[in-house]
């Protein structure tokens, strides 16, 4: 389902409360689309490893793995496991933890 980007308006009313992590995928989705990236994002780990990272990105040269979590978000040991392993294999820009600021 596409959604109307965010305006600053709703910026600045977003700052009053806590980001969901709904809210912060939107924001990192239409960042990937406007920037020409090719992603994945799995709701439902069925049939993987627990910890798969949250979006799973593309543009040639670059392959990148995100996992989203709020400010007061904790990593669990599976997340931390997967990121430290793609972290190994990957560019060390590759892997990251998208926290929202606000």
């Amino acid at each position: 389902m596409a959604s109307a980007i965010i305006t600053p308006a709703e910026l600045l009313e977003r700052q009053a409360r806590v980001v969901s992590e709904e809210e912060l995928f939107e924001c990192v989705r239409q960042a990937l689309n406007l920037n020409g990236w090719r992603w994945v994002h799995h709701l439902r780990s069925d049939g993987a490893n627990p910890g798969f990272p949250d979006i799973c990105a593309v543009r040639p040269p670059r392959l990148v793995f995100i996992e989203l979590k709020r400010q007061s978000g904790v990593l669990t040991g599976y997340q931390r496991h997967w990121l430290n392993n793609l972290y190994l294999v990957a560019h060390p820009n590759d892997t990251a933890i998208g926290r929202s600021l606000i």
